[in-house]
């Protein structure tokens, strides 16, 4: 290993340090996004037990397929032998920020060079999108590591000569690992058979095919047969995709969202918003130059393959997620604009292109940590607003009501109300205020938990509130988070 290569890794492993320092004082080991996270603790708490993937939190304790299965059978032991401790489960993520890092670098190696690697993992490290997933117990971290490790891992298979050879078997296993941590991985694995097959490299995409295709078939053919009244329906959410109205909505708020991920100006000086957006678009043509370049690319097509068919799935998704869904492709998106501003500077003869394309991303890295760790970081590492109300208003109730045994409350949070009350609940449907009643009836409901969005939209829920006259009443209130009490 050169002496230049040696200095690029000890740089990237002490930026690694720093952030990993920022990360430990950012935690306040418990739950930032409380709904998601407390899902995945329920399940993995029901594995723990030997149950299965079961939904705790609902009424029957129903089977759950609506979630994919590797994060909370990753969570299990820990919750097994330590409970639920927040450190344990923090922890396990932070290693997986790290090994996404690592690999992250590696790839992008492999795709380019050891320069672009470091730039490429630094500025990873300062993006503020990474950081905020970085501190939450969820599967984006874990899904963005599957992500980068079969993306290394694929640069080396395409050198193979053989089919079956250890890098492939690991490959295969790290794809179906992708899929289960989150069921978006099937466009990785459909992305990198495209390539395969247009290479055609008939055996080696046979070959992952095979690997996928058994587990995956498995697990669609058991969710054909678990009912889950509580969880969203297959059928719903096919049909929720299939709204042109979601792609032109998504593609409008995602222009101008990809470039503040890589440099964050809309936090500072509203006056400039007009000259903020100018910069946005210039950034957008930047990516979008950087992708061209890759697709160009007879070697590492394959990334843009992934990225062109991830990008479809974020405009086609029901509602504009933000960083979350968009975490997979940081990455790249850094890796294609840093590729689109060096073609530019290749273009500027009269300038050292080097040292200015250098100092142009050191400035944007440095803006970005500054942003992440100064701006962002304080006022991101607690729960929002609305979920602290709502747990105060759980804490409230789990200290001051004398709930029955086996009570089943109704919760527009299901999730987090059996997290803290240890109590199932079913969610409040505001369109269908006749399954409302039929439920309450069925499970002798007394406690109704209201919190945003649908405490905001109360007026909708009049002519149910009505059926029961002065039988229901407003106990406790806590910000926009309500407690109703109804009496049988």
């Amino acid at each position: 290993m050169s002496i230049k290569k040696r200095l690029f890794l000890v740089a990237v492993f002490l930026c690694i340090a720093v952030w990993a320092g920022f990360y430990l004082q950012s935690l306040h080991f418990g739950l930032h996004n409380f709904k998601d996270s407390a899902y995945y603790i329920i399940l993995a708490e029901s594995l723990s037990h030997f149950q299965g993937l079961r939904a705790m939190c609902y009424p029957g304790h129903p089977l759950s397929k609506y979630c994919a299965p590797l994060f909370p059978l990753m969570l299990s032991p820990i919750l097994y032998f330590f409970g639920r401790n927040f450190v344990l489960m923090h922890g396990l993520v932070l290693l997986f920020s790290l090994l996404t890092l690592f690999f992250t670098y590696k790839y992008i190696e492999n795709a380019s060079d050891s320069r672009m690697a470091f730039w490429v993992t630094l500025y990873l490290i300062c993006s503020w999108v990474f950081f905020r997933f970085s501190i939450e117990i969820l599967t984006d971290i874990p899904f963005m590591f599957f992500i980068s490790l079969s993306l290394y891992l694929f640069t080396l298979y395409i050198q193979d000569d053989k089919y079956l050879s250890s890098r492939g078997i690991m490959l295969s296993v790290a794809i179906v690992l992708a899929y289960f941590c989150r069921y978006a991985g099937i466009i990785l694995f459909v992305s990198l058979e495209a390539y395969l097959l247009f290479r055609k490299e008939n055996k080696k995409a046979i070959f992952l095919g095979s690997v996928f295709i058994v587990p995956f078939l498995l697990w669609n053919l058991r969710n054909l047969f678990v009912v889950n009244i509580f969880e969203p329906s297959l059928s719903q959410q096919l049909s929720s995709f299939l709204k042109a109205s979601h792609f032109f909505n998504n593609l409008k708020l995602y222009r101008f969202y990809f470039p503040d991920t890589l440099l964050p100006l809309f936090e500072f000086n509203p006056r400039y918003h007009l000259l903020y957006r100018k910069i946005y678009l210039f950034i957008d043509f930047i990516v979008l130059m950087g992708l061209y370049i890759n697709l160009r690319d007879k070697k590492n097509v394959f990334l843009g393959i992934f990225y062109l068919l991830f990008l479809l799935l974020l405009f086609l998704w029901p509602a504009f997620s933000g960083g979350r869904y968009f975490l997979p492709l940081l990455s790249l998106t850094i890796f294609f604009f840093l590729q689109g501003l060096r073609t530019v500077m290749q273009q500027i003869t009269f300038l050292k292109q080097k040292y200015v394309f250098s100092f142009l991303v050191g400035l944007m890295i440095a803006f970005s940590f500054y942003y992440t760790f100064f701006v962002f970081r304080p006022s991101h590492i607690a729960m929002p607003y609305y979920s602290q109300d709502f747990y105060k208003l759980l804490l409230w109730a789990k200290n001051n009501i004398d709930f029955n045994k086996n009570e089943i409350v109704a919760s527009n949070r299901p999730t987090v109300t059996y997290f803290v009350l240890g109590h199932e609940s079913f969610t409040v449907a505001i369109p269908d205020q006749t399954q409302n009643r039929s439920r309450m009836n069925e499970y002798k409901v007394r406690y109704i938990f209201l919190t945003i969005p649908i405490a905001l939209r109360r007026k909708e829920l009049v002519p149910f509130f009505r059926a029961y006259g002065e039988r229901i009443y407003l106990l406790r209130k806590e910000g926009e988070s309500y407690l109703y009490k109804i009496i049988n």
